[in-house]
Formats: structure tokens, C-alpha cells, sequence
């Protein structure tokens, strides 16, 4: 995906995104002032369940061997987050759920060195949008109509599609245009849709926050989605602003060019389009299909 053109701060923005809440409501606006949610430790209740109470052998977790006070006391959960992450949750929406994240231990393997970061930002707020919801970061939760980590992730939704160009990366965040953030080797990384290409962007969530947080044009497209829906309204949950001609082969970066798309059938059309382009001899055309 191509970077966003830098045109300037709009003068009705704030200090690092706009607010909009009244305009475009929860769902499009997503840039709120909040204070993170679950910012002390657990009374009665841990990460894994009740107070000292190991997972079910089943359920999987993240390094079992390890209680839940100490992933969330070195993560600095008993004051806040990190300076990066508490900004980040400051200007985000609500948790999507209130149940309790849990990591399998599928997931666990492929967050590695970044587990028990992921662990607790999702005990700080499980799942948000910030951005004016340009910025999706995916909760753990078997709610119905939420695709959570777990299930964004399985092979057989999307992933399968790229034939090994999405492989061993744990996606755990999407920018506007549906580009995803993933976790592998210890590190961040951008996934660019529309070609199958992997960037590491940084080493830690701390440091991914920090470029979301001061780079938020090119890093989540903000701009375009409150255009797009200053036009035509909230972006209904699920879905992503796809390029109707690609960024990769021209497309524009203007509301005219972008459309409303479930977020699983926007990744099936990038996959088709990544596949061709990784396939591509010089010369060669490229066929889309039309998705609606």
C-alpha cells in the first residue's frame, strides 16, 4: 500500500486526530478522550480465570507457566500501560468486549517474544477502533459478530488465499484500507494487502504505537475515512474502504475511488490481486474482479 500524500492538518483537528463523535457517532468517530479500562490488577479475577487458577488444558495461553499478575505487572499494568500504548488507548474507543482475553497457544507461538505485550494490551482494553475507526485493533473474544484474533488469523478465512505470502505472521490490527499489522520474529509488521509484502515498521507495541500515534496519516488513512464518511457515514463495523482500482496499479487516494467491503472479502480480493502481481512477468496484465 502506498503511503497516504501529506497535505497538511485539517484546522478543526485535534493534537494528533480529529473528533467527530457527533457527526459520525461511535462507529465513526473512534477518536475519544478516555481513560484505559482495566488499568489495575485483577481482584478476584486474573487473566486465565479465577484468582491463581491455571487454564483449562484446552483453552491454551500464553506461557502457562507464568501468572497472569506478572505479564500485567511487567507490562506496568498496575499504573497504565506504556507512555506509547496509554496515549493510544486515550484516544480510543471502548473496549469491543469485557470478557476476559485469552491467547491460544497457536497465537502465543506466533506473537513469540511480543506475547505477553499483545497479552496486555488486550487486558487494558480488549479490542478498540481510534482514528475515526481507521485503526481496528482486533479483540479475544468469541463474541458473535466480532472476528477476534483466533479467528482472523485461521488459514481457512483468508489467509490461505496468499498461498504462503500471509504465513507466520499473527495479524492483530488493520489500518482504513484493510493493511494489516502482524506480529512475527519478535517485531511488527506492515502486511501490504494489494501486493503480499511484509516491512518490519518496529520492535516492540510500544514502538508500533509511537509511529500509529505520530505518523497516523500513512499509518492508518484517517484523512480518507472522515472524508468518506462525512459523505456517506459511519463505516459500518466490519468493513474496510477498498480501492476500487488499485493503489498498486494507480488508484487514486480519493473518496471516489474507495468503497464500503466486508473485511474478509476485501482480503480475498487483495490476495487475488497479490498473487497475480507476485506471478507477473514485465508486460503481463493483471485481471480484477469485480467484488460488491
Amino acid at each position: 500500500m502506498l503511503p497516504i500524500p501529506s497535505t497538511g492538518e485539517p484546522a478543526s483537528f485535534g493534537e494528533r486526530a480529529p473528533v467527530q463523535e457527533a457527526q459520525l457517532g461511535w462507529q465513526g468517530a473512534r477518536f475519544l478522550r478516555l481513560s484505559p479500562q482495566r488499568s489495575q490488577l485483577p481482584g478476584s479475577f486474573g487473566l486465565f480465570g479465577k484468582k491463581d487458577e491455571p487454564p483449562c488444558p484446552d483453552q491454551g495461553a500464553v506461557e502457562p507457566t507464568l501468572a497472569p499478575w506478572e505479564i500485567l505487572f511487567s507490562a506496568r499494568a498496575a499504573g497504565g500501560m506504556t507512555a506509547n500504548i496509554d496515549e493510544l488507548l486515550r484516544i480510543a474507543s471502548p473496549a469491543l468486549s469485557e470478557s476476559t482475553p485469552r491467547l491460544t497457544e497457536e497465537c502465543s507461538a506466533l506473537a513469540g517474544a511480543l506475547a505477553r505485550e499483545l497479552l496486555a494490551l488486550l487486558w487494558a482494553r480488549n479490542g478498540f477502533y481510534a482514528f475515526e475507526s481507521a485503526l481496528h485493533v482486533r479483540l479475544v473474544s468469541d463474541l458473535i459478530g466480532e472476528l477476534g484474533i483466533e479467528e482472523w488469523n485461521a488459514p481457512y478465512l483468508w489467509r490461505s488465499s496468499y498461498r504462503g505470502l500471509a504465513d507466520n505472521l499473527l495479524f492483530l490490527a488493520e489500518d482504513i484500507f484493510g493493511g494489516q499489522f502482524g506480529i512475527a520474529d519478535g517485531a511488527v509488521h506492515r502486511f501490504d494487502p494489494e501486493t503480499g509484502d511484509r516491512q518490519q515498521i518496529a520492535t516492540s507495541l510500544d514502538a508500533w504505537a509511537d509511529l500509529v500515534l505520530s505518523e497516523s496519516r500513512s499509518q492508518t488513512g484517517w484523512p480518507l475515512a472522515h472524508e468518506w464518511q462525512e459523505r456517506f457515514g459511519a463505516l459500518p463495523k466490519g468493513k474496510r474502504l477498498v480501492p476500487r482500482l488499485p493503489l498498486v496499479l494507480g488508484g487514486e487516494f480519493k473518496v471516489a475511488n474507495l468503497h464500503a467491503l466486508e473485511s474478509v472479502k476485501a482480503m480475498r480480493f487483495y490476495a487475488d490481486l497479490a498473487i497475480q502481481l507476485h506471478n507477473a512477468r514485465d508486460g503481463s496484465q493483471v485481471q480484477l474482479r469485480i467484488v460488491e
